[in-house]
């Protein structure tokens, strides 16, 4: 059930999103808290913004401009930077 309640949540932000309305993400940050703990919020964020550098370059570029309006649920420039350490070291290329 948690999972449901998790996917449908990104689903709402990654509607959200799509309209690039500032407004819009305060409100649905506010939705978000009704997940059962700070990290999956977190996390639905973090997946929706995924989602658009994998579908929307458009979306994504945005996000990227604006994301100051993602703190403190989300600091896209740390969370981009351990992702990337991550997957670098996924692929042997750091240790």
């Amino acid at each position: 059930m948690e999972q449901d309640d998790f996917q449908r949540s990104l689903d709402v932000v990654i509607g959200v999103l799509q309209t690039k309305d500032i407004l819009a993400i305060t409100k649905v940050k506010s939705f978000l808290y009704s997940l059962p703990n700070l990290k999956q919020t977190e996390q639905a964020l973090a997946a929706a913004i995924i989602h658009f550098a994998e579908w929307d370059q458009s979306v994504f570029d945005w996000i990227v401009v604006n994301q100051d309006q993602f703190v403190p649920e989300l600091d896209l420039f740390a969370f981009t930077r351990n992702l990337v350490r991550t997957r670098l070291t996924e692929e042997g290329y750091v240790k």
